[in-house]
């Protein structure tokens, strides 16, 4: 069956008399659009121009699939910042924990900016398994990248961040001072 005779069957769908039908073949047809978009959103990224860049990664977000993630996490090594910083935010949105992996592999390798962002992100997927790559990206840390992976150890609530955390209640700025103070009060007791 061609996308065309899925799109006509699915059209029909939606003038059938159970309004449950209605919705899925409604959303069923969202899906068949996202995916018919999807070549010319990445062709608008390679276009070059800024603005059309960051309008198409905010439209992948409309698009599902593992192949859409991909792109997205290859757009936080982009060279022009508001093209990564768009893709850090719609990577945010997506609290998919199968993004965890990806974005550990690229944290060390993207602007302080991006970092932060990514480091935010870890921190709300609340997956354990961020934790150490958290702990050993610290010392290369700083300003509100710091800050964030911070909070994200923080959020993960897991004890083996403590001996991390005491340590920067030493640290030399207030800001850091205090959210390793706000994490090590979200840590839960050892056991």
């Amino acid at each position: 069956m061609s996308m065309e005779q899925r799109r006509e069957t699915l059209i029909g769908l939606l003038d059938d008399p159970h309004p449950a039908v209605q919705r899925v073949a409604n959303a069923a047809l969202e899906r068949l659009d996202g995916f018919s978009g999807l070549s010319h959103l990445i062709n608008e990224l390679k276009s070059g121009e800024t603005p059309r860049q960051v309008q198409a990664i905010y439209g992948l977000a409309r698009v599902p699939g593992d192949q859409v993630l991909k792109i997205l996490v290859q757009c936080l090594r982009h060279e022009t910042p508001d093209v990564a910083a768009a893709a850090a935010r719609v990577l945010q949105e997506q609290r998919d924990p199968r993004l965890v992996k990806p974005l550990v592999d690229i944290l060390p390798h993207v602007p302080t900016m991006i970092q932060a962002l990514l480091l935010e992100t870890l921190g709300q997927l609340r997956d354990r398994r961020a934790v150490v790559p958290i702990i050993q990206l610290l010392p290369a840390l700083d300003g509100e990248a710091l800050e964030r992976g911070i909070q994200a150890l923080g959020r993960l609530g897991d004890p083996t961040a403590e001996q991390v955390l005491i340590g920067l209640t030493g640290h030399h700025s207030p800001r850091i001072r205090a959210a390793a103070a706000l994490a090590l009060g979200n840590l839960p007791p050892a056991d």
